[in-house]
């Protein structure tokens, strides 16, 4: 049952392609996950950093931007496929809850204690569920990137992310209605199950 469970989870992968999504927001595919780009001017905030480091490298080559152009990046966590092109990125400081590299600029950030890179305005939100050192991160007040706090099912309602790698499904349940709560957000981004227009909606 766990096994037919696990691969059920596991079919719904959803990687978006390499794309600007909408107006200033841009997806870079690396396998099974994406990371994001939020544009500040000339410049770029990166959600986490990829889980190969020469395939984020082509897709800042195929969306025309430098590597040296990211000023910031927010982990959403520490796991292998969340951090693997942070060296890539040494103009930028790195935000987050422990961690995950040495020799570049770390920056802890507290629960919804909103703070600015450039132009952007950002508030992170402690996650447990899934790793200890979770953060779902609200941008603008409108864009949401929850990295894997949660997955989406067909009809973009927010499900348990896949069980065998959380540290508990149930403090996970307990994310996902928190998240359920932020209003005014306009878009959910996951790193695995794709995007929804809309605020986070928890399927009963």
């Amino acid at each position: 049952m766990k096994l037919f469970k696990f691969l059920f989870q596991a079919s719904k992968i959803n990687a978006l392609k390499t794309q600007e999504i909408i107006p200033g927001i841009y997806v870079i595919k690396t396998g099974f996950v994406n990371m994001f780009l939020i544009q500040s001017k000339d410049k770029f905030i990166a959600i986490d950093a990829g889980g190969n480091k020469e395939q984020v490298l082509e897709g800042l080559e195929e969306l025309g931007i430098s590597s040296s152009d990211i000023i910031g990046v927010l982990l959403t966590h520490n796991h292998f496929d969340h951090i693997a092109g942070l060296e890539l990125f040494e103009n930028a400081t790195i935000y987050g809850r422990d961690e995950a590299t040495s020799g570049m600029s770390f920056e802890l950030v507290s629960d919804a204690q909103t703070f600015m890179i450039d132009e952007v305005e950002i508030t992170p939100y402690y996650m447990e569920g899934h790793t200890k050192d979770s953060v779902s991160f609200l941008v603008n007040d409108k864009y949401l990137f929850v990295g894997d706090t949660m997955s989406l099912d067909k009809k973009g309602r927010a499900e348990l992310f896949i069980s065998k790698y959380n540290d508990s499904d149930e403090l996970q349940k307990q994310d996902i209605v928190e998240l359920s709560k932020l209003k005014d957000v306009e878009y959910v981004f996951t790193a695995h199950f794709g995007y929804i227009e809309g605020g986070v909606v928890v399927k009963k």
